[in-house]
């Protein structure tokens, strides 16, 4: 049933718990999350992301593809099976998507911090409600998945009473602009694909090592952002050739270097900004989008958002949807 169509159900009678899924391309991440505390009992990680289930899909003609879906999800939530009965799971991610369980339409911006506007449908039976969230649009950008995290986020940008910029970094990362209890424009960038495909299949790939980030790569690595804040990307990438082949460089200092003229270019139209960020993001890509924040922008501007609070944000996201299914939200 659409969120048009749901019926109001008596929170009362929810479970103490709720299963989190977030079905990315290429992750497949589900967690049983305890309702009033958001403990996280148990989690399980896979690679089944949806590009894999979607060939897997495409490789047979037997199965529908709403019926292929499902049996894939119970399959890898099936060392719980004895846990989730009558437990509601909400999936975001990938599976709304096109390649995804079922496609549903993107919501439009603005997002209201509660998730109101926001699409979401049953696909479960009546015992046992299944969640699917779509994504939302703007006229700059798209996103599936990020706009959970970001209702989830927004109770703490709301107490502070300003307009704000979230950044969500990743494989197409994101930013999120917030006022007045909505957020009401994004924008999209193929940052982490980019370094991905440049790093690994380009010319660029025989001048750089991977290696753990250290003082020498740091530097390196600021280095870059200064000629990604100039907006001077394209004409800059083959010096990663010159300073190897020339300049005989350290390829590991060149992977950092690249890796800085690229998210130097995300950020770079942030430098007259007078906004807070707020940045949302895992270790190792909160490590390089702070260093490159702190480059440009005044300290007191910048509040980095720990990653247990980060995780924690996708199942407040979540929780506001099922409380929207059972009229409590």
């Amino acid at each position: 049933m659409s969120r048009n169509k749901v019926e109001t159900k008596n929170l009362a009678s929810q479970p103490d718990q709720f299963i989190s899924v977030d079905w990315g391309t290429s992750k497949f991440r589900a967690k049983l999350v305890q309702w009033d505390s958001l403990e996280v009992i148990k989690q399980i990680e896979t690679s089944s992301g949806i590009k894999e289930v979607a060939k897997e899909y495409e490789d047979q003609n037997e199965i529908e593809r709403e019926e292929f879906y499902k049996d894939r999800l119970f399959n890898l939530l099936s060392e719980w099976s004895n846990d989730i009965n009558h437990m509601p799971l909400v999936l975001s991610g990938m599976a709304s998507s096109t390649i995804g369980l079922k496609e549903l339409g993107y919501a439009d911006m603005p997002i209201s911090v509660d998730g109101q506007n926001l699409i979401f449908e049953d696909i479960g039976d009546t015992n046992s409600p299944i969640l699917l969230i779509s994504g939302a649009k703007s006229e700059d950008g798209f996103m599936r998945g990020e706009e959970v995290q970001a209702i989830g986020v927004a109770d703490r940008l709301r107490k502070t009473g300003q307009a704000s910029i979230l950044i969500l970094p990743g494989t197409h990362s994101k930013h999120m602009f917030y006022k007045e209890d909505s957020f009401y424009k994004m924008k999209n960038f193929m940052t982490g694909e980019l370094f991905d495909t440049l790093s690994r299949s380009s010319i660029l790939s025989y001048s750089m090592k991977k290696t753990p980030l250290d003082d020498q790569n740091k530097a390196a690595f600021i280095k870059g952002t200064e000629l990604g804040f100039q907006g001077k990307l394209s004409q800059s990438l083959l010096l990663i050739r010159l300073n190897d082949i020339i300049l005989k460089q350290n390829p590991k200092d060149n992977y950092y270097y690249l890796s800085g003229m690229i998210i130097g270019d995300e950020l770079s139209y942030l430098k007259n900004s007078i906004l807070p960020i707020y940045l949302s993001a895992t270790q190792d890509l909160k490590t390089l989008y702070s260093l490159a924040l702190h480059h440009i922008i005044h300290n007191d501007r910048i509040i980095i958002i720990d990653e247990q609070s980060a995780e924690r944000s996708t199942l407040i996201g979540q929780q506001k949807i099922i409380k929207r299914y059972y009229g409590n939200g």
